[in-house]
């Protein structure tokens, strides 16, 4: 299995177009869900990858898996992060989830192996979407 490597996103998990147009703020108020996108960004002792061992490579890895699973059970919409290197202060990656409250959202969060391992820090917000244009992805 490759190694992240500076990495510490693994993914651009994007669902298919039709189901992220589905997704929209006014479609998800009969089903009582919102919006929520959680902010991730490297705690200090984890921007210099050459620090890292290999039980931080399996902690991303399992992060991955971790938000891969929440898109296949409908609560990841998206999620990606910046082309930009550790260290780097303008490194951040995001997921945008769907949950019944704040407190949902921030449960959802809190089981990624990579917050409860503190390699990321995460924050989460109340996320409304605006302007859309998915068809652009392509």
């Amino acid at each position: 299995m490759k190694k992240p490597g500076i990495l510490f996103f693994i993914f651009l998990v994007l669902v298919s177009q039709k189901a992220l147009l589905a997704q929209t703020n006014n479609g998800m108020k009969d089903s009582n869900q919102e919006l929520f996108i959680y902010h991730l960004v490297l705690t200090p002792e984890y921007e210099n990858p050459e620090k890292w061992t290999e039980e931080t490579y399996a902690t991303i890895q399992e992060h991955s898996t971790f938000l891969e699973d929440l898109g296949k059970t409908g609560i990841l919409v998206f999620a990606g992060r910046t082309k930009l290197n550790p260290g780097d202060e303008n490194l951040f990656g995001i997921a945008v989830i769907r949950a019944s409250s704040l407190e949902d959202a921030q449960k959802i969060m809190a089981q990624d192996p990579a917050v409860i391992n503190s390699i990321q820090k995460a924050s989460i917000y109340p996320f409304s979407m605006g302007i859309r244009h998915f068809a652009n992805l392509k």
